[in-house]
């Protein structure tokens, strides 16, 4: 099953006005300046709003897994993501799993140098991970999957060994009427197969922040045990 450190399970909230890039506490603008020139250089898509955030959260997680690196990044798009963690954690393998679309192909079809990831062009739900996987990551884009892509994600985080890591970040849209629109509270415990209570921890953190008009980003964070 999948445990997680409540350390490491954090909800930023972006109220209007503030600068969505530098959300993290300890991140600074040259973190984000770096993350933003390399997706610029690299002519990567997907580097606006909050990714540089969730980018940064996201890379110093993964730092913190021992032994060499062997990662299945779901709904890749046209991300930097992917290859930004080739670049920064050297002798890692990633796999960067998304359908063909508008974007996708286009980014990663092109055979640059700078396209470290393997492109899996494939849906999630048809994709088959690569031997001795030991991280999944998603950046902003599990709740954009459908049910299918969702059951998979499911089978794969079971499928990690003990010690295995799961990194996922999930927008969630805040207002007067619902809480987490873009991902149920049942759908993100079954998808992450997280315990009902941790969920329930994320969404009680949204309601006590009580945005409204506003949203924030869910990170979350945990490693696998087998009991």
């Amino acid at each position: 099953m999948l445990t997680l450190d409540r350390a490491s399970m954090v909800l930023y909230p972006n109220p209007a006005g503030n600068d969505p890039r530098i959300l993290v506490p300890g991140m600074t603008q040259e973190d984000s300046d770096k993350i933003l020139k390399y997706a610029k250089d690299g002519g990567f898509h997907m580097y606006w709003g909050s990714r540089m955030s969730e980018y940064f959260w996201a890379n110093r997680e993964i730092s913190k897994f021992k032994g060499p690196l062997k990662v299945i990044d779901l709904g890749s798009g046209a991300s930097p993501w992917p290859h930004f963690v080739m670049d920064t954690h050297p002798g890692s393998q990633v796999d960067a799993v998304d359908q063909i679309g508008a974007g996708v192909e286009d980014c990663h079809g092109r055979g640059r140098p700078q396209f470290k990831a393997k492109m899996c062009l494939c849906g999630v739900e048809a994709y088959v991970p690569m031997a001795g996987y030991n991280v999944i990551t998603a950046v902003s884009s599990i709740e954009h999957f459908s049910e299918g892509a969702k059951i998979a994600v499911a089978k794969m985080i079971r499928g990690l060994p003990t010690g295995g890591m799961v990194i996922v970040t999930i927008e969630m849209q805040m207002g007067p009427k619902r809480i987490a629109e873009s991902m149920p509270h049942a759908d993100v415990t079954r998808t992450l197969c997280l315990r009902p209570e941790d969920t329930t921890w994320i969404l009680n953190e949204a309601k006590r922040l009580s945005l409204v008009n506003a949203h924030a980003i869910a990170m979350i964070s945990g490693t696998t045990i087998r009991g």
